[in-house]
């Protein structure tokens, strides 16, 4: 007992000491604190957003038991997330390890009656979907069978947000009808903030309806699916059950089955989709950016212990421990981090706060980024390892033999474990570095790739008029057709078309391809993007016409059906050979018309810049019908008042649409690539604050290392030792540092940098330009560090080194 509280205050006397200490070198205090708060705080707020993305459960009940079923392509060994109707229904029937299977598909639509016509995201859902995933109303009711039954009358389930907003939090709002997509359905429940399913901006739920047709298109993909595992199957398990099923479907259906599986994920896993690996790249840099900081504290702590040898040795003389003196020397390291602690999380709050606003469009679940417990305890946990770790491991150094070793030899003993430091910094810097320019460079090629349209002066308006005006495909044609004709006549527009899905913008339909007189070969499944367009798309877009014609006012409905295909379909489907004239049949219905080719374009990058064109196969919307289209402009460059003009065009041809924003193509483009900006951006500033340490780092041990043989120095002068000598005598110094530190960052990179080799394009991971850019800034950045040191050291007289101590 007595030996408890003895020890527990002399912890205290300890710190009491450590503080007096620091209060008295403010300056020494300040750097230390403030390399700290940094650290911690860039690594605190890297971390909230890893917790929040990868490591916290979704908010639903139970979560670990939500997967998701995807299609997998055994050959290119590549997954999809939709399943088509009837492979729905097969695995929910068959499968033995899921207690329930939903499904869902997200649309935009159009709210009318208020004062203007908004749009709104909604997401159609199985009547077990909520069910599914353990939420229940906030009001009302859920979808119930008959909800999602073909014929039964529309009904709606809100979002919390949207009732408060819209509806003023009115309870009676149940009952009440709404016009979505000028039909009227009746509200019948609101779902809780918690519920934001799939996506966060989701403001209304439809009940999801597959009709007896649906059921026989096998390979129409359009529902993405979660489901929720029996109790007590393991993941594994219920991924070879639904493996033994898709076996059974491709035996079963081999014409649109062969050659798949099925790939089961969970919940977690799979709404954190492609940023899993940009964030575990991004936390390990951020750790390395720690490990930095931690670094240069150890050296400041071995300089300031190496300076207080002879107070050690007299303590010594006068009976105290070599534990005692590791106590003291440790609890101002605690003191340190704690003081770098604090002020780290203050740096941390202000980064999760920018972060978040970030990585909204970056991360479904963004929106939970937030400075909680687990963040505040991975914080305060950085600061007590870096107080410890890197304070024992100088105190350790600045204790040992105090009595036996001399001044001088501690102090060369404290010199070389700093100059290790300081080697170690600048090998992460260099891997840092190498990593910012490989994506910088990756970032800059792909701003320079021919996306195979003309992305300047061209607008985008994304419009939906409301499906119930139109009982025709014709009319929905005439509808864009008469409002095109007005944009086309104004003042500055050279050409005007209209697509389903803008290139580079992440949305993409497919189908299955059938070619006329041709045997598919086993397990061939000819698939294409699948756009619809109409007259003028292709010219507005800048487009190569390279062989037949341009849907023209002709190709309406009734009229044969006709399709404009890519350079890459026409070479597909008929290698070598004259497309123009030939048949093929969109999708997997054998009574679905024969569409013969009467164009072939250019190939366009439609999914991605760093993916090579996909075959794609356009078709008419006089002839075909697709509620949601965007409008293409191109514009003159000096052009004033387009965007304006068009917007009330749109407003005189449907006063239902809701105003669109003005997009353009370049903005399309610049967001296309947000991810890999994103992470080149990050990467930049955590290779510029590693950079900066290293300087710091290389700084500190050669000032060090001069003050510490001011005596050697003088009496080289006095032996005739000229400034360049003694200029070459400390540049030496660091630069054997820096190419140690750049030699082991080499080796380092080149075995770290394949992480990113799936976010790179036409470049290496081993790139040698890249690596000797980086070698260089280091080469340049340990040269400025010794620059001030050397130009001391020439200033040191031969008669006062001499008599220095």
């Amino acid at each position: 007992m007595e030996a408890g509280l003895h020890t527990r205050t002399a912890m205290w006397r300890d710190f009491q000491y450590g503080w007096r200490l620091l209060r008295r070198s403010p300056g020494f205090t300040a750097v230390a604190v403030l390399t700290l708060a940094l650290g911690i705080g860039a690594n605190t707020a890297m971390f909230s957003v890893l917790e929040a993305v990868l490591l916290r459960p979704p908010a639903y009940s139970d979560p670990g038991r939500l997967v998701v079923l995807q299609r997998y392509y055994l050959q290119q060994r590549k997954t999809a997330e939709q399943l088509s109707a009837p492979d729905f229904k097969d695995f929910a029937e068959r499968n033995r390890s899921l207690e329930s299977l939903a499904v869902y598909a997200s649309d935009m639509v159009t709210l009318t009656g208020g004062d203007e016509p908004q749009s709104l995201l909604s997401t159609a859902i199985s009547a077990n979907l909520a069910a599914t995933l353990g939420a229940a109303p906030l009001l009302g009711r859920g979808f119930q069978t008959e909800d999602v039954q073909p014929g039964a009358p529309f009904t709606v389930l809100l979002s919390e947000s949207l009732w408060r907003r819209q509806f003023a939090s009115d309870p009676a709002v149940l009952g009440r009808r709404i016009t979505l997509d000028g039909a009227p359905v009746r509200i019948v429940g609101v779902m809780p903030a918690s519920f934001a399913f799939p996506e966060p901006s989701t403001a209304i739920w439809l009940p999801l309806r597959i009709s007896p047709r649906d059921l026989t298109r096998r390979n129409v993909y359009w529902l993405r699916t979660v489901g929720r595992l029996k109790s007590g199957v393991s993941l594994a398990a219920a991924a070879k059950d639904l493996d033994s099923v898709a076996a059974q479907l491709a035996a079963d259906y081999p014409k649109t089955n062969r050659g798949e599986g099925v790939s089961v994920v969970t919940l977690q896993h799979y709404l954190a989709g492609d940023s899993r690996r940009m964030l575990l790249v991004l936390g390990g840099a951020v750790g390395f950016v720690l490990l930095m900081v931690c670094a240069n504290l150890a050296s400041l702590l071995l300089a300031r212990a190496s300076a207080r040898t002879s107070e050690f040795a007299v303590r010594s003389a006068l009976g105290a421990a070599r534990r005692q003196l590791l106590g003291q020397l440790l609890a101002e390291g605690i003191l340190l981090s704690a003081i770098g602690g604090i002020a780290g999380i203050l740096v941390a709050a202000w980064g999760v706060a920018g972060l978040r606003a970030v990585a909204m469009e970056q991360f479904s679940r963004a929106s939970e980024i937030l400075m909680d417990s687990g963040v505040l305890t991975f914080a305060l946990g950085a600061s007590l390892l870096c107080g410890i770790v890197f304070g024992l491991a100088p105190a350790w150094t600045a204790t040992r033999d105090t009595l036996a070793r001399s001044s001088a030899r501690t102090t060369a003993g404290g010199g070389s474990a700093r100059a290790v430091l300081v080697t170690a910094e600048v090998a992460m810097a260099f891997v840092l570095l190498a990593g910012a320019g490989l994506l910088t460079q990756s970032l800059w090629r792909l701003r320079h790739v021919n996306p195979g349209f003309v992305a300047d002066h061209v607008q985008t308006f994304q419009i939906a008029p409301q499906r119930a005006r139109f009982k025709t495909n014709n009319q929905v044609g005439a509808f864009y057709e008469e409002l095109l004709s007005h944009i086309r006549a104004i003042p500055g527009v050279k050409a005007a078309g209209a697509v389903g899905n803008i290139p580079l913008s992440g949305e993409r339909s497919g189908t299955g391809i059938v070619v006329e007189n041709r045997t598919s070969a086993p397990g061939e499944n000819l698939e294409a993007n699948y756009q619809l367009a109409g007259p003028g798309y292709f010219s507005a877009m800048g487009i190569p016409l390279l062989a037949g014609r341009d849907f023209n006012p002709h190709d309406v409905e009734g009229a044969p059906e006709v399709v404009v295909v890519n350079r890459a379909l026409a070479e597909l489907c008929w290698p070598g050979q004259d497309a123009i004239g030939r048949r093929i049949r969109l999708g997997p219905n054998p009574k679905q018309p024969w569409s013969m080719v009467v164009g072939v374009i250019g190939d366009v990058r439609h999914d991605q810049l760093a993916l090579p064109p996909r075959p794609e196969a356009y078709e008419d919307y006089f002839q075909h019908n697709w509620g949601l289209m965007s409008l293409m402009v191109r514009y003159e460059p000096a052009a004033a008042g387009v965007q304006a003009a068009i917007r009330a065009q749109i407003k005189l041809a449907d006063k239902n649409i809701p105003i669109p924003p003005a997009l353009s193509m370049d903005d399309v483009i610049s967001t296309s690539l947000r991810d890999r900006r994103f992470l080149m951006w990050m990467l930049v500033g955590f290779a510029a604050c590693a950079t900066l340490l290293a300087a710091i780092g290389i700084y500190g041990v050669i000032a060090y290392s001069v003050t510490a043989r001011t005596r050697e120095i003088g009496i080289r002068v006095a032996l005739g030792a000229e400034r360049r000598d003694v200029t070459r005598l400390v540049l030496a110094s660091g630069m054997r540092m820096a190419a140690a530190g750049v030699a082991f960052g080499g080796l380092a990179a080149l075995g770290l940098m394949r992480l990113l080799r799936s976010m790179l394009f036409e470049v290496s991971p081993g790139d040698p330009a890249t690596l000797a850019l980086a070698a260089s800034v280091l080469v340049v950045v340990a040269l400025l560090g010794c620059t001030i040191p050397a130009l001391r050291a020439t200033r040191v007289e031969a008669s006062v080194a001499l008599r220095h101590e």
